[in-house]
Order: structure tokens, then sequence, then C-alpha cells
């Protein structure tokens, strides 16, 4: 076997799928000899086995009892595994491969590290869908995003001119696969108003986002002061958007420099 010449792609199902699934992913599904899976809605995997009969979910991997570190392990596992069988190994992952998703990154460099092809594809994010939906351009002020629990942990410098996006605002401090549970629900948020609250002022305006995921489905978005974060419905689909306090303002000396004068944009 020339390993040369097996090849791996990761992509992307979009958040809505089939809207969102790009012609580049599609036709990597079609054409894969193995297909492996991890999206969410049934729709979506039943898209999926429409393009490709060869397709197979990944979800029974994740366990309440179980860290995701070691779910995401197992995942890689199989999908790095078939390329010593199959030619062609299509993964697909929910919204973006590349965003919140550790098995979509490790699957490539492992399968490059053992003589493998490996690409990842671009697909659209929750994010994506929120700059959209809210109607925000994010250079206008620059953007920061984390997910929840690495802004938590990491506490990282965070400028309140520029807007700021949080991921899986519903599954703070949780480690294992727990959060996928019907019954699960989102813990820590008054620790999140907190920080928040430090960094801009409880009283600033922040929007609880999630993107239509179906067809007839519209977006959710629900503004809500900060220190009311703990008393929104949330769930481990929403995102949060942090708008920023109060515009950039040009600096005299660099618009000197770069021959600006304020009237110019």
């Amino acid at each position: 076997m020339n390993r040369s010449e097996h090849r791996l792609s990761v992509v992307g199902s979009g958040i809505c799928a089939p809207k969102h699934l790009t012609l580049e992913a599609k036709q990597a599904i079609e054409q894969a000899e193995k297909v492996f899976f991890v999206v969410a809605g049934k729709g979506t995997a039943e898209f999926i086995r429409q393009l490709n009969p060869q397709a197979e979910g990944l979800g029974h991997f994740y366990d309440a009892q179980s860290s995701r570190a070691d779910t995401y392990r197992m995942m890689v596992d199989v999908i790095v595994s078939h390329l010593y069988v199959h030619r062609s190994v299509c993964a697909v992952f929910y919204g973006h491969p590349g965003v919140l998703v550790n098995p979509g990154h490790e699957a490539v460099r492992r399968a490059k590290r053992e003589g493998f092809q490996a690409a990842m594809l671009p697909g659209i994010s929750a994010e994506d869908c929120l700059f959209a939906d809210l109607g925000i351009d994010p250079v206008e002020t620059g953007c920061q995003t984390f997910g929840a629990n690495a802004f938590l942990l990491g506490k990282p410098t965070v400028d309140p001119r520029s807007a700021l996006v949080l991921w899986q605002i519903g599954a703070i401090g949780e480690l294992s696969a727990g959060f996928l549970l019907s019954d699960y629900k989102p813990r820590h948020l008054d620790v999140l108003a907190e920080v928040l609250g430090a960094y801009y002022s409880p009283s600033h305006s922040v929007a609880v986002y999630q993107a239509a995921a179906t067809l007839d489905a519209e977006p959710q978005i629900h503004w809500t002061p900060i220190s009311s974060l703990p008393l929104v419905p949330i769930t481990t689909a929403h995102t949060l958007y942090v708008p920023p306090l109060s515009p950039l303002v040009p600096q005299p000396e660099m618009l000197m420099r770069l021959g600006l004068s304020t009237q110019e944009e």
C-alpha cells in the first residue's frame, strides 16, 4: 500500500444542512469510499447518508462518564484506521470542522504523520451565522473569539472597545459529554456574568444567540444585561455576543502619519 495515495478530507456540514454544505464538501462526501460524521439532527445525518451510503455516525462515542479528550481520541482512531483500508476517507463535523472540533484537527495531523494525504475544508460556523443575523462587520471594531471555558480559565486580556464572541456558554465547567444529554442544565452562568461585568459593566447589553439549524427555523436572538445572564434559558447551542462598549476613535497622530483627515473613512 502506498500511503501517499490515500487521502483524508475533513469537512463541515455547516449549521443548517443541506443549504450550508459547500459544493467542495458535498463532492468530498460523495466521492469518498468511507464517510464518518458527527452532526446535529437526524435530518443532517440522513442527508449525508443519501450522498454516500457508506456513511457512518460516530456520535455513539459520546459518553457522559468519559472525558471529551478520550471520546475525541477514539473518533480519531477510527477515522485514521480506515485510511489503511480505503483510498479516500471523509469525516464530516457539524458547523466548521476546525472550530471547537478537536478530532477534526487531530485527524488531519495524525493522518499526515502516518504518511497519508489530509486536508480540512472550511464550513459555515455559528459565528458566521451570528455576523449575518446580527448585522455585524467584525473588522469595524475588531472581534475576539473564545470558547467560554477557555475564556474563564485563561483570563485573557479583553479590550472592551472590541466585540467579543463566546462559544458554548451552555457547557461551562463541563469536560465530559454530559452537556449533550437532554436533561443537562447549564452551570456557572453566574461566574460568567461576574467576569464579563468586570470587563464591561453589569448593565451592558449582550446577545444570547442561536443560529437557525433547520430549513424552517429562525435564528434566536435575546438581548439582556450581563447581570441577567443567569436568568436566561440557555442551551448548549447558544453563543454569546458582547458588543463593544464604545467605538474605536481614530488617533490624531496616526491620522497625520497616514495622511488622512478625520472626515475620511
